[in-house]
């Protein structure tokens, strides 16, 4: 199966609401750290999830996709579902800590 690619998901994402886009943004700004290699333990998909709690709002993998993409993190599977990033281990452990459990 052929998911969007990352321009397509970048497009779709500057088509959102503003403030949608802002925070989506600023939660990946902030919790988010980069590094070298790819966190080959921690996709999008859990990216999302994390963020999506923590907003307090829905947030597509697309979106978590087209972010990672703007704030300058890389993958090598940008094209799957749920692409890895170079991120740290602990930034993400950090964000599992900040989010909101309902």
């Amino acid at each position: 199966m052929i998911y969007r690619n990352e321009n397509e998901c970048i497009q779709q994402f500057k088509a959102k609401d503003a403030g949608f886009q802002n925070r989506v943004m600023d939660w990946v700004q902030s919790n988010l750290v980069k590094q070298e290699k790819q966190n080959r333990k921690m996709h999008s998909g859990w990216l999302k999830q994390i963020c999506q709690d923590t907003i307090g709002e829905y947030v597509s993998s697309d979106d978590i996709k087209a972010v990672m993409m703007l704030c300058g993190f890389t993958t090598k599977d940008g094209d799957e579902l749920y692409p890895h990033y170079n991120i740290t281990k602990k930034s993400v452990e950090n964000a599992l800590e900040g989010r909101k459990l309902s």
